[in-house]
C-alpha cells in the first residue's frame, strides 16, 4: 500500500474520528436499553416525563392551548390515548413550551397508530430522545474543538455523559442545549442570524433556554454594527421571532393559570443559606466571566443563577435542571476574539466549577452529576428495581 493512501485514510479517520465515536455511543447506549428491564423504557425505572409529552401531543391535537389552563389530569378527561399516563401527573401543568409538541409528535403518532405494549413504546421513547441526545453531543464537541480549547477533551466526555443520562432518563433538554452549541458555533462564523434562530429554537423547544438571551442579543448587535441592512436574512430573522413570540405567549398564558404560593423564594432566604451561597457564587463566576471572557459570559452566568434561584423553591432533585449551566460555554465560545486565549481556557476550566456548585446548592443531586450514568448501574439505580408507584 502506497504511503499516500495511507496518509489519506489517516486523514480520513482523523476528520471521522468523531462522528464515529458518537455512532459508537448510540450503538451502545441503544445495547444497553435493550438489555434493560423497565416498565417506562428509561435506564432508572421510574422516570415517565417521555411518557407524558406524548401524551400532551395528543391533548393538544384535541384541545388545543385548554392543555396550558388546566391542570393534566383535567386536560386529558376524555382524550383517549393508546400509552395513556394522566394518574402521574394528575395535579400538575404542562410546563412547556409549543416546540415540545413537535419534537413528540412522531413519537405520539407512532404510539397512537401502531399496537405496542407501554413498556415498549417507553423505549422507542427513550431511544429518540437519545437519538437526539448524540446529535447535540457532536454539536458540543465540535464547537470545543473548533475553539482549540485546552480541557475540549475533557468538557467534551462531561458534556457528553451529561446529555446521555438525561436522555437515558427521557427528558428532552438535550435538544435546547444542542441548539446552544449550534448557536455558538453559527456565531463564530459570524453567521448571526443563523445563531439568532438557533437561541430562538432553544427558547421555542424549552422555557429554559431563556438562558440563551444574552448570546441573541450579542449576536444581534453584532448583525447591527457589522452588517448592512440590505444583507440581512430576513427569513431566519422572521423565523426566530416567530418562535420567540410563541415561546413567550405559551408561557404567559400558562402563567396566568398556574397559581404559585407567594413568597416561596424569600422564604427559603429567611430560613436557609442556600440561596444567599447561589447569589455569592453568582457574583463570583460572573467577575471571572466578565474578566476572562467578557460581558455576554458574565450576564450568562448571571441569568442562568437567577433562573436557578427561581428554580430552587420547587425543583430540588431535578438534577437534569442543572443543564442550564452549561449557557456560559457557548456565551463564551460564540466569539474568536472576546478575550485572550489563555484567559477563555481560564474561564472554560471555571465554568465546569459553576456547574458542580449549581447542582450542589441547588439541584441537589446525590448520584453524581455528569458521572450519574455510572451510579445508574450501581446500587443505588438498579436496573431490577420495582417500579416506584409514586412517580
Amino acid at each position: 500500500m502506497s504511503g499516500s493512501l495511507l496518509a489519506r485514510r489517516a486523514r480520513w479517520l482523523r476528520e471521522n474520528l468523531l462522528v464515529f465515536i458518537v455512532l459508537s455511543s448510540w450503538l451502545a447506549s441503544v445495547a444497553l436499553l435493550v438489555a434493560q428491564r423497565s416498565p417506562f423504557g428509561d435506564l432508572s425505572g421510574w422516570y415517565s416525563d417521555h411518557l407524558r409529552h406524548s401524551y400532551a401531543v395528543w391533548i393538544f391535537l384535541r384541545r388545543g392551548i385548554e392543555i396550558y389552563a388546566l391542570p393534566f389530569g383535567q386536560a386529558a378527561l376524555g382524550v383517549p390515548f393508546r400509552h395513556a399516563v394522566p394518574e402521574l401527573y394528575s395535579n400538575e401543568y404542562f410546563l412547556y413550551p409549543p416546540g415540545s409538541f413537535l419534537i413528540f409528535l412522531p413519537l405520539s403518532l407512532l404510539g397512537q397508530w401502531l399496537p405496542m405494549t407501554k413498556g415498549t413504546f417507553g423505549l422507542v421513547g427513550i431511544l429518540w430522545i437519545l437519538t437526539l441526545a448524540h446529535a447535540s453531543i457532536y454539536a458540543w464537541c465540535k464547537l470545543f474543538q473548533e475553539a482549540r480549547i485546552g480541557a475540549a477533551s475533557v468538557l467534551s466526555a462531561f458534556v457528553g455523559l451529561f446529555l446521555l443520562r438525561v436522555a437515558f432518563s427521557g427528558f428532552y433538554d438535550v435538544v435546547w442545549v444542542g441548539a446552544a452549541a449550534m448557536a455558538a458555533r453559527a456565531s463564530r462564523e459570524k453567521r448571526y442570524e443563523t445563531a439568532i434562530l438557533w437561541c430562538a429554537v432553544g427558547a421555542f423547544v424549552h422555557f429554559r433556554a431563556v438562558v440563551l438571551a444574552p448570546l441573541a442579543l450579542a449576536c444581534l448587535w453584532a448583525l447591527i454594527r457589522d452588517t448592512s441592512w440590505a444583507e440581512w436574512r430576513l427569513k431566519k430573522l422572521s423565523l426566530a421571532l416567530l418562535f420567540g413570540i410563541l415561546s413567550l405567549a405559551s408561557f404567559v398564558y400558562m402563567t396566568h393559570f398556574r397559581v404559585r404560593p407567594a413568597g416561596a423564594l424569600a422564604k427559603l432566604f429567611h430560613n436557609e443559606y442556600g440561596p444567599m451561597l447561589v447569589v455569592v457564587l453568582a457574583a463570583i463566576f460572573a467577575t471571572v466571566a466578565l474578566r476572562f471572557s467578557g460581558i455576554v459570559s458574565a450576564a450568562t452566568v448571571v441569568l442562568v443563577s437567577a433562573v436557578a434561584l427561581v428554580e430552587m423553591p420547587d425543583f430540588r432533585g431535578a438534577w437534569w435542571h442543572g443543564c442550564i449551566a452549561v449557557a456560559p460555554w457557548a456565551a463564551a465560545l460564540a466569539s474568536r476574539h472576546s478575550r485572550s486565549f489563555k484567559g477563555m481556557n481560564r474561564f472554560v476550566e471555571a465554568n465546569l466549577l459553576f456547574v458542580l456548585c449549581l447542582e450542589t446548592l441547588v439541584y441537589r443531586d446525590r448520584h453524581g452529576g455528569a458521572l450519574g450514568v455510572g451510579a445508574q448501574f450501581a446500587s443505588d439505580y438498579r436496573l431490577d428495581r420495582p417500579h416506584r408507584p409514586d412517580r
